[in-house]
């Protein structure tokens, strides 16, 4: 097991196994505030990019530094990465909000035309059985009726008068739903006239297309990775620990073939994608339109800078900050 160490053997560990360097006492007394308000692993998630290349060594591999990084450069870089990700927290969290007020609107478009309330309508819903590849239709104990009826009462009723159900007043409900529910329930189905079966996520695609500029992806899938970086935003892990995390699911083994060509799924470059809707969404947030990530910035390029310091990249002079 690898010994947990305390912020003092932190600081030790970062100037003899990782190279950076200190100047004096006062550095060091600065580095265990610095680590105090932003913890260890994020700010030593930049290794990816001061490391110079990596070596096996009793069955595991090891980074290896091949050039002394100053604490100041440590520093100025993390705080470089600090304020990228919060300019993408605040726009997630845009965008998480804007979502729900879209799917409001669409769910009380079709449940106006058919005439029924929220709860009849998930009635009619189908959840697709991936193991027999099969439609099941959703049942009146299936955990999404059993998670709304817990949390309305416990988020809702609880703290009014009221002793409603959340059928007509499901926008309250959405409202405090977290984004994977969220894509939960835009995974559904609908079945159609023609015994075809369409998700919500389609269906509400296509209303946003005629109604609206705001983008959910052309696959469920870009909508759940977009999910996951809100997470990783909010719970303060570091950004290059997201592509990490994307760049090691890639590289795995049993990242099987998705098609009969035999394509692996590139984890990486979905969370990249992620990356870049969310900071087109804060560019348009603030009057810029159509600003997407420059293609030869670190997102897009972080397999290729991963571990390169001194071959592909100078981390003293990444721009970390976009």
């Amino acid at each position: 097991m690898k010994e947990i160490l305390n912020i003092s053997a932190q600081i030790d560990s970062l100037s003899k196994n990782k190279s950076i360097g200190f100047e004096n006492e006062k550095q060091k007394e600065d580095m265990r505030i610095f680590l105090q308000r932003n913890n260890y692993l994020n700010v030593i998630s930049l290794k990816y990019f001061f490391a110079s290349g990596q070596r096996r060594e009793n069955n595991r591999f090891i980074h290896t530094y091949s050039y002394k990084t100053k604490f100041k450069i440590l520093k100025k870089k993390y705080n470089e990465l600090l304020k990228f990700e919060n300019k993408l927290r605040d726009a997630v969290l845009s965008y998480e909000t804007e979502l729900k007020v879209h799917l409001d609107e669409y769910f009380k478009t079709i449940l106006k035309n058919k005439e029924i309330g929220f709860r009849e309508y998930l009635q009619k819903l189908y959840r697709y059985d991936y193991e027999n590849r099969s439609y099941d239709k959703l049942k009146s104990d299936d955990y999404i009726f059993k998670k709304f009826d817990k949390e309305w009462k416990s988020n809702i009723t609880k703290f009014s008068h009221s002793d409603s159900d959340w059928n007509n007043y499901f926008y309250l409900l959405l409202k405090i739903q977290t984004f994977g529910m969220i894509n939960d329930i835009l995974c559904l189905s609908v079945k159609t006239d023609d015994e075809e079966y369409k998700t919500i996520y389609e269906l509400f695609n296509t209303y946003l297309r005629k109604t609206s500029k705001f983008k959910i992806g052309n696959r469920l899938r870009e909508l759940k990775t977009i999910g996951i970086l809100r997470n990783a935003l909010c719970h303060k892990e570091s950004l290059i620990i997201f592509l990490e995390k994307g760049f090691r699911a890639r590289e795995k083994k049993d990242n099987k073939k998705t098609n009969p060509k035999g394509y692996k799924r590139d984890f990486l470059k979905e969370r990249a994608d992620s990356i870049n809707i969310i900071y087109k969404y804060f560019k348009e947030l603030n009057g810029i339109r159509n600003k997407n990530l420059p293609k030869d910035c670190w997102i897009f390029k972080y397999a290729d800078y991963r571990l390169r310091n001194g071959k592909r990249i100078n981390f003293k002079k990444l721009k970390i900050n976009l």
